[in-house]
This record gives C-alpha cells, sequence and structure tokens, in this order.
C-alpha cells in the first residue's frame, strides 16, 4: 500500500510537472511601461490682423475688404498630425439690417487669384465648409478675404448721410479633425 501511494504521488508530480510547463509555453509578457503613450497634434492658426487693420466705412459703391490667413500649424511652427475639415461662419443679418443693399463674400485664394466661396444669404448668415482643407504632416496655408459691397441703389441713399453706426463683426473659423 506504501508502494501505490508512492507510486500515485510520484505520477500526479508527473502530471502537475507537465501541465505547468505547458502552461509556461503559451504565456509572454509584453512590457508596455517603455512605450510613449500620446495624443496627435491638431494646430489650427488664424493671423487675423489687428483690429486698427479694418473699419467698415462703406459708401454706396464702395467695396471694403479684410485679409485673413488659415494655417495648420500653430505658434511654435509645429504642423497639425491629422487631416483637418475646415469651417468658415458668421452671422451679418445686424449689417444686412442697418444697411441695405449690402453683399457680403468670402473669398479663397486659388490658382487663378481669389474667388468667391460663399456669400451670405438674406437673413445675412454666411457658411463654408471644406473638407481636407489640410492634410496631416504637410504645413499650409490658406488665404481668405472678407469682401462688404453697397450698391448704389435707392436704399443706399435713403439712409442719413453722416451716421455712424457701430455694428459687431464676428468670423468664426474652425477646424475639425477629419473623420472617414
Amino acid at each position: 500500500m506504501k508502494r501505490s501511494i508512492q507510486i500515485l504521488m510520484l505520477l500526479l508530480l508527473v502530471l502537475t510537472s507537465l501541465n505547468a510547463g505547458t502552461l509556461a509555453i503559451y504565456t509572454s509578457t509584453v512590457d508596455l511601461a517603455v512605450l510613449q503613450v500620446s495624443a496627435k497634434r491638431f494646430a489650427l492658426d488664424v493671423n487675423q490682423g489687428g483690429q486698427s487693420e479694418f473699419d467698415l466705412k462703406i459708401a454706396p459703391g464702395e467695396l471694403v475688404s479684410y485679409q485673413f490667413d488659415v494655417s495648420n500649424t500653430n505658434a511654435d511652427g509645429n504642423v497639425s498630425e491629422v487631416d483637418m475639415d475646415l469651417l468658415v461662419e458668421a452671422d451679418f443679418s445686424n449689417i444686412r439690417s442697418t444697411i441695405p443693399g449690402v453683399t457680403v463674400q468670402l473669398l479663397l485664394f486659388g490658382a487663378s487669384g481669389y474667388e468667391v466661396v460663399a456669400q451670405a444669404d438674406e437673413a445675412g448668415r454666411l457658411g463654408y465648409s471644406k473638407s481636407r482643407m489640410f492634410t496631416s504632416g504637410e504645413a499650409a496655408v490658406q488665404h481668405f478675404s472678407i469682401t462688404f459691397y453697397w450698391d448704389n441703389g435707392e436704399s443706399a441713399r435713403a439712409l442719413l448721410e453722416g451716421s455712424r453706426i457701430i455694428l459687431p463683426l464676428t468670423l468664426y473659423v474652425k477646424g475639425v479633425q477629419h473623420a472617414d
């Protein structure tokens, strides 16, 4: 009986060691402590110039414009690491209601000069969007111009001469990571 217990214990020991050795073959460890994990850089810069550069003093028959640049780099010169869509929005309803007959357009500089890419509707809302305006890792600058043209019609002559109205002008430029 003692011999059969010894054989049984020896058999259990052999089975346990075989089983443990088999598990060790199929397991491994990856040390992630040496990997650097960070988010990709997203950069959008709008060079808007100074406040004194733009004063919407306009008379009937005149065109006033304001240029601004949009780029996919930050102040340190780092380029965005993601593809980027661009959205430009504005609400010029207060201008359209105060200065009848004014036309507001957004222009983008291209191969053949400035081209109209958006125009404010009758309510004064202006919107422009471009998918993949900027490509990841490639520094680029897009040149825009916003123009105000006041036609020389009867509605323009009806306004009081010499009146000065101060209205807010706000243009929203938004970059969004392009997602397929």
